[in-house]
C-alpha cells in the first residue's frame, strides 16, 4: 500500500478502535477493498466479489454487516442510486471539505465534489438547536454536461 493508502488504512483502524471494534479479518479485507477502489462507488455485491476474490471464506452478510458498521461510523457513506441500488464510497478525511455528489438523471454517472458550503449553515444549526451533527449527506440531482451538450441545452433554458 502507499503511503497516503497506508494513512486511510490508519486513520480507518484508529476510528474502529475508538469505537470499540476489531479489525477482524473479515473486516480487514472489506477495508482493504474498499480503499484500493476509493475512485469508485461500488453497489454491495461488487464489494462483495472482490473481497471474495481475495477471501474466499468471507460471506455475503458479513460484508453488508461490515458495510452498515462502517457506515454507522462515518467511513463509508450509502449513497442512493436511481436505479434502486446504492452505491459505497469511502470517506478519506475529515477535513474542512464536505464531500457532496452530483447525479445526471439522464446517463447515472454520479460525480463526487469537495465544497464548504454547509460549513456555516452546520455551525449556526449546531449553535441555535443545540444538535451535534455527525455526519451528513447531500446529493444534488440534475443533468450532466455531457448529457446536456448531447441534447443541445443552452444556458439560460
Amino acid at each position: 500500500m502507499t503511503e497516503n493508502i497506508n494513512t486511510i488504512y490508519e486513520d480507518i483502524n484508529n476510528k474502529l478502535k475508538r469505537s470499540g471494534y476489531r479489525l477482524t479479518p473479515q473486516r480487514q479485507v472489506t477495508v482493504e477493498t474498499l480503499i484500493e477502489n476509493n475512485n469508485e462507488l461500488l453497489i454491495a455485491e461488487e464489494i462483495f466479489i472482490k473481497v471474495k476474490n481475495r477471501n474466499p471464506s468471507i460471506g455475503l452478510a458479513t460484508v453488508y454487516r461490515t458495510l452498515d458498521m462502517l457506515q454507522e461510523l462515518d467511513i463509508v457513506k450509502k449513497i442512493p442510486y436511481r436505479d434502486g441500488m446504492s452505491r459505497f464510497d469511502l470517506v478519506k478525511s475529515s477535513n474542512e471539505y464536505q464531500t457532496f455528489y452530483l447525479l445526471c438523471q439522464n446517463c447515472g454517472k454520479i460525480e463526487e465534489i469537495q465544497e464548504p458550503i454547509l460549513t456555516d449553515t452546520e455551525k449556526r444549526i449546531e449553535q441555535e438547536y443545540r444538535f451535534k451533527i455527525m455526519t451528513r449527506q447531500l446529493t444534488f440531482h440534475g443533468i450532466c454536461q455531457k448529457c446536456l451538450k448531447k441534447e443541445g441545452y443552452r444556458s439560460g433554458e
